[in-house]
């Protein structure tokens, strides 16, 4: 399913960036619309889950017309997503999550924070820190240039879990320039917080029209290269294995 994700610990889950049914549309149709290759898991098969978290404030994250089908539960999002949700979602549902290394956004089990888009790269894309105890997920679905503090925060919790994604896919600068920066920049992420765990997201070649299809250029890493690459750390899930436990 690209980049959606369920977590869940001690009981308590959380759905993370659902796009489970229909098209994402980036502005109009013309311009960017993708659809899943292989047809998702539907939102009434998705159970138990206490809230949804949404990273970023595309409709490839933000994708209301899942919203709308799935639970009524807290939505927790970054800051920047907030305007869109508040489109079709209740404002006594929607909880920024704190953007503050110092501060820590708490539900249930876990703490929550921000990584917020780093000028470095062209595009402005957040990742998520999503604590459990002793281990920590750092979710950056279009990749990511950490500082030596959010390095620093991250290295703190002994068990660490990357999922990012692999691919390269570039438009031209004044389209945004590079979305996801590919398998050399999250690499680099890995080990920089000497990951244990690494997940493979938002790396799914979808069907697509429109001329962002056109003008793309685009590289989907092979799942051996990946393995060798990563040495043995990295986690394969496919449509047969969606899920993991991590003792």
């Amino acid at each position: 399913m690209d980049s959606s994700w369920k977590l869940t610990a001690e009981g308590f889950s959380l759905l993370i960036d659902p796009w489970l049914v229909g098209a994402e549309i980036d502005g109009f149709a013309w311009f960017n619309k993708q659809w899943h290759v292989s047809p998702p898991i539907a939102p009434n098969q998705v159970q138990d889950y206490q809230a949804i978290l949404i990273s970023q404030p595309f409709s490839d994250h933000c994708h209301e017309e899942t919203l709308a089908l799935l639970q009524p539960v807290p939505i927790y999002n970054a800051t920047n997503a907030r305007k869109r949700l508040l489109k079709s979602i209740a404002s006594k549902r929607l909880h920024n999550i704190v953007q503050n290394l110092n501060e820590w956004t708490t539900i249930g089990p876990y703490r929550l924070n921000v990584l917020p888009a780093p000028r470095q790269l062209k595009a402005s894309f957040n990742g998520l820190l999503i604590a459990i105890q002793d281990c920590i997920v750092v979710y950056l679905p279009h990749g990511y240039k950490l500082s030596a503090r959010q390095i620093a925060c991250i290295t703190n919790f002994p068990k660490r879990i990357l999922i990012s994604s692999f691919s390269s896919f570039r438009l031209p600068f004044f389209l945004g320039g590079t979305v996801n920066p590919g398998l050399k920049n999250s690499k680099t992420l890995a080990e920089q917080i000497q990951a244990n765990y690494i997940f493979q997201t938002h790396d799914e070649d979808k069907e697509a029209t429109g001329l962002v299809k056109k003008i793309a250029t685009t590289s989907y890493p092979e799942q051996q290269l990946l393995k060798k690459t990563l040495e043995g750390r990295f986690v394969y899930l496919d449509m047969k294995q969606s899920s993991y436990i991590i003792e």
